[in-house]
């Protein structure tokens, strides 16, 4: 907007780029640009850059919420929650890095760092006796990606794993933007035997006929 974003051309396309980036890390799908913004695009580029090294250096780390049985009191199962122990900003919510990492191919080593993760996690719980469900979200990204449900059998027989223990959370809005190519992927998924998860369901305007599929 001129004369508030800037008096010149070279000016005001330079603050457009700025609000263009940010509306690419937001689920609102644009950006105004804003005093400010400036600072937050390059906090960001930063981050952006330090992605791959925390993977490759295991700076991720997987908290786990537990799923609480309310009328016994009983832990039922457990779903586990990616952080980013980034050494210089501490611990870091998958809000601040996650959009960054959807921009990116970089989100396919992380998702299946967590798949693998979380199932040998699982592993060692049913190894000392504890048998808990566990459930892990799945990146909108990685629904179409052909090799997901090979890999999720892979590291389910790595750990001996039963893969009903096992249940992927997917995002409606996922589905939804690539009904066609994520039904197959789907059905594969469901033939591995672990569960699906519908999350935030009613926020993607599917309609029941998907649903039933």
């Amino acid at each position: 907007v001129h004369p508030a974003h800037g008096d010149d051309a070279d000016t005001l396309q330079r603050h457009a780029e700025t609000a263009m980036h940010l509306a690419k890390t937001t689920t609102r799908g644009y950006s105004v640009y804003a005093p400010g913004s400036d600072q937050q695009r390059v906090r960001q580029l930063t981050l952006l850059g330090e992605l791959r090294h925390a993977i490759e250096n295991e700076e991720m780390v997987l908290y786990y919420q537990p799923k609480v049985q309310f009328h016994t009191g009983r832990i039922t199962g457990m779903e586990s929650l990616i952080r980013w122990k980034h050494p210089r900003l501490g611990f870091m919510q998958p809000d601040e890095f996650m959009p960054l990492l959807e921009q990116t191919g970089l989100v396919r080593p992380l998702t299946y760092w967590s798949l693998k993760t979380a199932i040998e996690q699982c592993a060692r719980l049913n190894e000392s006796g504890i048998n808990l469900s566990m459930a892990v979200n799945l990146s909108a990204r990685m629904i179409p990606d052909v090799q997901l449900p090979d890999q999720v059998t892979s590291f389910l027989d790595a750990c001996n794993v039963p893969p009903e223990q096992i249940t992927l959370e997917v995002i409606e809005s996922a589905i939804m933007a690539y009904p066609e190519r994520t039904l197959d992927n789907i059905i594969r998924l469901d033939s591995t035997g672990v569960l699906l998860s519908v999350d935030d369901f009613g926020t993607g305007y599917s309609s029941l006929s998907h649903l039933q599929k």
